[in-house]
């Protein structure tokens, strides 16, 4: 039965040194103690994304020279100024890969565009191989301008696939280095991959800490009582494509292939309504990963279209458990928007808490996102 509930639910969009300052009796300020270990530990990282070509324990897997092909702002400007916490911008691309792995690199970078020029990276894409395999690219960095039109880009992550010639890649730790070129609009990428961690545990961009959404404190009915909380809408969603990497998603779920202990990546496109303060189409990809237990974590980028045409981005971490109801999920999530269009704003401030269920006998996920003014976690 839990496969059973797994194959629709899989549908979620889900659908997001110690430094001392004290003063003594003479007023004299007390001196950072680890002030050397801090430099050199920002050399040690400098050093990693440096000098990858001559480092013997970097494979070189692929290199790319990609186009960014298109990109959503919603609502503000280019030319508009950047506000302090910057801009969310979707970015387009796709363009070949060569080396190891070689064949198409397609995919969306959610980055934030800062006001000093730099470009926080949140990478998703996917690596369609010339022999017919399909590798997940999730990638987090950065680029830092280091003249008026080329920024030098560094980045961490992951490859993954359940296909047997490029299974190996997914306990490889992943770097990459290149430039981006602002008036050609390419990026040129080299990725390697360690068998170690080369940053000893010191990853400088490391995932968001989530809560533990298995122990959440909300659920659909006591969150509706909360009165610090407001429906920004109600959302209904069904799936409308799901892209396997190496497992076939039918066999998966009919219980025909084993679950690995980190679980089973998939990309999830989505389409569905939502009604309230926001109300419009909503669309967008769980980049979903499938555990034995039957729950999915929940990795969403959408977007929210009002009649209007306004569109707010929408970024959600969760997970979807399995409740003792044949057929039925709940899931808890902690989401964010962004939109710089006049009216929804006041968005990009709120901690959004989402609860819902997917219901697989009548082929639908109903969900709630409700916002807090001050962090409720």
């Amino acid at each position: 039965m839990k496969r059973q509930f797994i194959k629709f639910s899989i549908v979620v969009f889900s659908l997001i040194g110690f430094v001392s300052c004290s003063e003594d009796d003479d007023n004299n300020v007390v001196e950072n103690p680890n002030e050397e270990v801090v430099e050199e530990e920002e050399e040690e990282v400098d050093s990693v994304f440096e000098n990858l070509a001559d480092n013997p324990d970097a494979v070189l897997l692929y290199q790319t020279t990609a186009q960014v092909t298109g990109a959503e702002t919603f609502g503000a400007a280019f030319t508009d100024p950047l506000p302090e916490e910057g801009r969310r911008v979707n970015f387009l691309f796709e363009g070949p890969v060569n080396g190891e792995i070689n064949g198409t690199l397609k995919g969306t970078d959610y980055g934030t565009m800062l006001p000093n020029g730099n470009v926080i990276v949140d990478v998703h894409a996917t690596i369609e191989t010339n022999d017919g395999a399909k590798i997940a690219v999730r990638y987090k960095g950065e680029t830092v301008p280091n003249s008026q039109t080329i920024s030098d880009l560094t980045e961490t992550g992951t490859l993954i696939s359940n296909h047997p010639d490029y299974a190996h890649l997914n306990d490889m730790f992943i770097v990459g280095v290149g430039t981006s070129d602002n008036t050609t609009n390419t990026l040129m990428i080299s990725i390697y991959g360690f068998e170690e961690d080369p940053f000893d545990g010191e990853n400088p961009y490391p995932h968001q800490e989530l809560p533990d959404f298995e122990n959440y404190p909300y659920n659909w009915d006591n969150i509706q009582e909360n009165p610090n909380a407001t429906l920004v809408y109600e959302a209904q969603a069904q799936s409308t494509n799901i892209e396997g990497f190496g497992a076939n998603p039918a066999e998966v779920f009919g219980g025909q292939v084993a679950i690995p202990v980190e679980g089973i990546r998939m990309n999830v496109d989505f389409a569905g309504t939502t009604t309230g303060e926001l109300s419009g189409n909503l669309s967008g990809t769980d980049y979903v990963v499938v555990l034995p237990n039957g729950n999915l974590i929940v990795d969403v980028h959408g977007i929210i279209e009002t009649e209007e045409g306004e569109k707010v981005a929408l970024k959600v971490d969760g997970l979807l458990i399995p409740s003792e109801t044949p057929g039925v999920g709940n899931f808890f999530e902690l989401a964010s928007y962004t939109s710089y269009y006049e009216g929804f704003e006041y968005l990009n401030e709120k901690y959004i808490i989402g609860v819902g269920t997917s219901d697989n006998i009548n082929n639908v996920l109903t969900l709630r996102l409700y916002r807090f003014d001050e962090n409720p976690l």
